[in-house]
């Protein structure tokens, strides 16, 4: 609707397309993020990327904390890399193992995540690995 001086329209009611035109950003934005993001379950029981199909998480636990941390961290701090150490501590809690042991279990827990469909989510950055800060992620309730 454009409001000009045959509308009948008061100027001060050119004010209420804001919202409007917010509303329709936020749908536009909702929409790509559905089409090109992860969206997971808020259970990490399984995730898709974009239109894909669903990949269940179900039955592989470490993989599932895994990227519950990464997504955790992704959301409340986009770009920021976590390190092996904070990864094995969320992949395992409370179990010990040596530098190299702990590093290989994080490098192979993130390669099957990656063959899974994450190839292009999961990034290094610096010395860790964090969720692409420019994907839109989404968590799914119930």
């Amino acid at each position: 609707v454009q409001f000009n001086d045959e509308s009948g329209f008061s100027p001060r009611f050119v004010g209420f397309r804001v919202p409007l035109n917010l509303l329709c950003r936020e749908i536009d934005e909702v929409g790509l993020l559905i089409q090109d993001g992860l969206v997971v379950d808020a259970g990490t029981r399984w995730f898709r990327v974009g239109s894909s199909e669903q990949v269940a998480l179900g039955k592989r636990p470490r993989l599932r904390k895994l990227l519950e941390t990464l997504v955790e961290h992704r959301l409340s701090s986009p770009g920021i890399g976590l390190d092996l150490y904070e990864l094995f501590e969320a992949g395992w809690p409370s179990e010990s193992a040596t530098a190299d042991s702990a590093a290989n279990r994080v490098y192979v827990s993130l390669t099957r995540l990656r063959k899974l469909g994450l190839s292009d989510c999961i990034v290094s950055v610096g010395e860790g690995f964090c969720l692409d800060p420019d994907l839109p992620v989404i968590v799914e309730k119930g």
